[in-house]
């Protein structure tokens, strides 16, 4: 019926073409030409070396009889800081202080990524507002390939507010800022309504009810903040 011809590669010599006797094998590799051989290869990471950079040792990889060793690659990867967030040679740190502390001042003890123990005042009456960050000049980053350079430090606020205050509380207050008290709203109203805490359970995504009927909402409704429905409030 004819004949069919196969090719396959010697086991006795890996198609290499010559075989070494048993007697003449390098006693290390068995006659492998390789072997296994951990190396210690030290990388020198420049300051402010950004995320992703990559640092290439030449012929540092495995190496295979007849070819050209390869290379290792080493790529630097920031890991993420409880306080700190990197924004290029910048920084953001995140400090909380106290509803006092926001109008009359504070000052902040702050260990930097490399162990140093900085010190940021505010300046005198200053009034820290949520939402705006405020700048240490030269106390971030140094810059990548010009080390002796630095960023900045960006300060972001979360102002603590108590839990509640109790009436003389409200009273010194009301003597301290007494241009801050809101007048009465006298104009006739149609409906009252007292605040509750707000709970997502509570939200009606669709203007069609959904699940959750306990609420009304009218089509204006549905423009709210974020796009989701806005609280409804309970009568008084």
């Amino acid at each position: 019926m004819g004949m069919i011809q196969t090719q396959a590669e010697c086991t006795e010599c890996n198609g290499e073409g010559f075989v070494i006797k048993e007697k003449d094998k390098c006693k290390t590799c068995k006659g492998q030409k390789v072997m296994k051989q951990s190396k210690m290869i030290e990388v020198d990471i420049d300051k402010g070396a950004p995320d992703g950079k990559r640092y290439v040792f030449a012929g540092e990889s495995d190496e295979v009889p007849g070819y050209d060793a390869g290379d290792v690659v080493v790529e630097i990867i920031i890991e993420k800081h409880k306080k700190f967030v990197r924004k290029g040679a910048d920084l953001v740190y995140t400090a909380d202080i106290s509803l006092l502390e926001a109008l009359t001042g504070f000052e902040l003890l702050i260990e930097h990524l490399d162990g140093r123990k900085v010190k940021v005042k505010s300046n005198s009456g200053q009034i820290i507002k949520p939402g705006v960050l405020k700048t240490v000049k030269e106390c971030g980053m140094p810059f990548f390939e010009a080390p002796f350079k630095f960023g900045n430090l960006y300060i972001n606020f979360n102002i603590v507010f108590p839990e509640k205050l109790n009436d003389m509380q409200k009273v010194n207050l009301s003597k301290l800022f007494p241009q801050l008290i809101q007048e009465e709203i006298k104009e006739k109203c149609d409906e009252s309504y007292f605040m509750t805490d707000y709970k997502i359970e509570d939200e009606n995504t669709s203007s069609s009810g959904g699940k959750k009927e306990h609420h009304h909402h009218d089509e204006d409704d549905e423009g709210s903040f974020g796009g989701k429905k806005k609280m409804r409030c309970e009568h008084q």
